[in-house]
């Protein structure tokens, strides 16, 4: 009997869950809320800070945990209630849990099962079905985040502008957050996959970055069978378990640089960059837990399009990004230099501009922005040594001997990936 036809069953996990979530609150008249329901409408500067915690070498992610807050239940009620997407079957979940358990105890197959498995057995879970999550949706600030994101990268001016019309028109219905999938094209150090992670801060979106530049085979997406030793589930079910939204945004750096593999992930990435057969989407080391990952936002780069099959960029809008102009790239030091400033505690003792000859010294590099970043702090680190408030362009150039490695210890092109 399913919970569906059995209420009982139904109410008793509702309570064992509500009980798990509301541990140490005092909970008369209150309910348990995630805070991004309460800063669903908030500005820009209450978005929490986004450190990123690698789980391996090939993979970063944003903490899966959503802080909590108490408040009543009217303030609750006197919001709009975010739309959902039932992702998975609680009962598949719990017959996978039941198998996984008869592994020896300290396996370490069974140990990282049962790690994802938990996380979808543990998770909040809405009063209308056990199973169904909520969707991120989109912010009432999304034009003002935009064109901060245009002002830090102005070179992505026509992403953001393909991008933004869709996301307005889904405001006006469900307010569910959905991008198609985005191909972005272009040389190293354009600050490809910089831009993926900025974009999912200021959509805010639980973000997930794979490098196809030391992970090029298909099982790091879609798993691989418990009966290999190294067996365990891909990227797409560990976010969709540890995510607080149904829609993450899942970033795919490089694929251009997967395609010489002998097992490529384009048949993972067919199906699941497809609606209706990533609505039914298994993993390999799960085949028979059906997620629903129709609602994941894909963003991958590629250094050169003719490496990737017709099918997948069918599949995708996209973009060849520009590398940035002479104006274009002291807006971006510019505008990464107050960002550092704004974000860094740190912060409060640097002038909130840089000036003409620092900022010429800064732009004239060669570099990703990532590396521009890491110049940045260097050269505060350096002015702080001082004891100086301001940046000078002895302080950028003391910076770059410290970041730029000796020629003949470099392994990559200057500018690094993008």
């Amino acid at each position: 009997m399913t919970n569906e036809s059995n209420p009982r069953r139904r109410q008793q996990l509702r309570e064992a869950q509500l009980r798990q979530l509301t541990r140490g609150y005092d909970i008369a008249e209150r309910i348990l809320v995630p805070r991004h329901l309460l800063d669903a409408n908030e500005g820009h500067e209450n978005m929490p800070p986004m450190p990123h915690e690698t789980t391996e070498p090939a993979v970063e992610a944003l903490p899966a945990d959503a802080p909590c807050v108490a408040t009543n239940a009217k303030q609750v009620g006197d919001r709009e209630r975010e739309p959902t997407l039932h992702l998975f079957d609680p009962e598949a979940v719990q017959r996978a849990l039941k198998a996984v358990e008869n592994l020896p105890k300290h396996n370490e197959r069974r140990v990282t099962a049962e790690q994802s498995l938990k996380r979808f057995a543990d998770a909040f879970v809405d009063d209308m079905d056990i199973g169904t999550v909520p969707l991120a949706v989109v912010s009432n600030d999304l034009e003002q985040d935009l064109q901060r994101l245009r002002e830090l990268m102005p070179n992505f001016a026509m992403v953001i502008d393909a991008i933004e019309p869709m996301l307005q028109l889904q405001r006006s219905g469900d307010r569910a957050l959905r991008m198609a999938p985005v191909l972005l094209l272009g040389p190293p150090g354009v600050g490809k996959s910089y831009f993926a992670e900025q974009l999912a801060r200021v959509l805010r979106l639980h973000y997930v970055a794979v490098s196809m530049e030391t992970t090029t085979a298909v099982w790091i997406l879609s798993g691989s069978s418990q009966s290999w030793n190294s067996g365990g589930p891909g990227i797409v079910f560990n976010t969709l378990a540890g995510a607080p939204h149904a829609n993450p945004l899942i970033l795919i750096d490089e694929i251009d640089k997967a395609m010489d593999s002998k097992y490529p992930p384009t048949n993972a990435l067919y199906r699941l960059l497809e609606h209706h057969s990533a609505a039914q989407f298994h993993d390999e080391a799960f085949p028979d837990i059906q997620l629903d990952a129709s609602a994941i936002n894909w963003v991958l780069t590629a250094n050169d399009i003719e490496r990737i099959p017709l099918p997948l960029r069918s599949r995708m809008q996209c973009f060849e990004v520009p590398e940035p102009n002479a104006a274009q790239r002291q807006s971006i030091v510019a505008q990464l230099y107050r960002t550092l400033i704004e974000n860094e505690v740190w912060g409060r003792h640097f002038c909130d501009t840089l000036d003409a000859p620092t900022l010429r010294t800064l732009s004239a590099e060669q570099g990703s922005v990532r590396d521009l970043h890491r110049t940045l702090v260097q050269a505060c680190a350096k002015a702080k040594e001082a004891k100086r408030g301001t940046l000078t362009p002895g302080d950028v150039i003391a910076a770059l001997r410290i970041s730029t490695p000796p020629m003949d210890l470099a392994t990559v092109e200057p500018g690094g990936h993008a």
